[in-house]
């Protein structure tokens, strides 16, 4: 796969909290980089949650090494860089900086942050709950995003609630993906580990190539 114009942008954001964006951050950059992809985090969350996921990897390396010197190092596949406002106001430095695939984290409240954020994306990803105020802040967020499409999370399957969001998004013509994000277990265990092999979002992260392949960005 060829990235165009050297630098492809993913913004993950949602002005609202426990949505899933560190979760669909971390997952799709480690994924993309199991497939071979050069890949970097960009982390504007006052927070630091993919920065605190970075270190928890780093924390269990450091164990498995002093268990074992010859252990095969557990790390990213990628780095974790912290940045702000002004840098996500400069998108064209980022491009400079990094090439290939950068994916930014973002904060839950920070409007100055998270705009800046999705005005630098290519691609806004919208993670989002199936409850009326996550559509409603997925909904306001869609609407200062170019190119958004919203990924439900934590969704309960064959519940009314996860079919009637799905129906609200289709009927105000909001763009989705097609897979859901299902609420168990081994989605919140992924956190601060590089174990994602997790068919939901690979398959998430394969409708995302093949939309920006439709937009002209990526070339398979």
């Amino acid at each position: 796969m060829r990235v165009k114009n050297h630098t492809v942008i993913i913004t993950v954001a949602i002005i609202k909290g426990g949505s899933g964006k560190t979760t669909t951050s971390m997952a799709l950059a480690e994924l993309l980089h199991k497939r071979g992809e050069q890949v970097t985090v960009l982390d504007s969350d006052n927070t630091g949650g993919a920065t605190m996921w970075e270190m928890y990897v780093e924390q269990e390396n450091r164990r498995r090494r002093q268990d074992n010197p010859d252990a095969k190092p557990y790390t990213l596949g990628f780095p974790v860089v912290q940045t702000n406002e002004a840098v996500l106001n400069n998108p064209e430095l980022i491009r400079e900086k990094y090439s290939g695939w950068v994916i930014i984290d973002t904060p839950p409240s920070d409007a100055g942050v998270v705009q800046a954020a999705i005005n630098a994306g290519d691609v806004v990803i919208i993670p989002c709950q199936p409850s009326v105020s996550d559509l409603t802040h997925a909904g306001r967020t869609y609407a200062a995003a170019r190119n958004g499409i919203v990924l439900l999370t934590r969704v309960k399957p064959r519940t009314k609630l996860a079919r009637n969001s799905i129906s609200e998004l289709d009927e105000e013509g909001i763009a989705r993906f097609e897979t859901v994000i299902t609420e168990r277990e081994a989605v919140k265990n992924m956190y601060g580990t590089t174990e994602i092999d997790n068919k939901e979002y690979s398959s998430v992260v394969q409708e995302l190539i093949d939309y920006l392949s439709e937009i002209n960005l990526v070339e398979e």
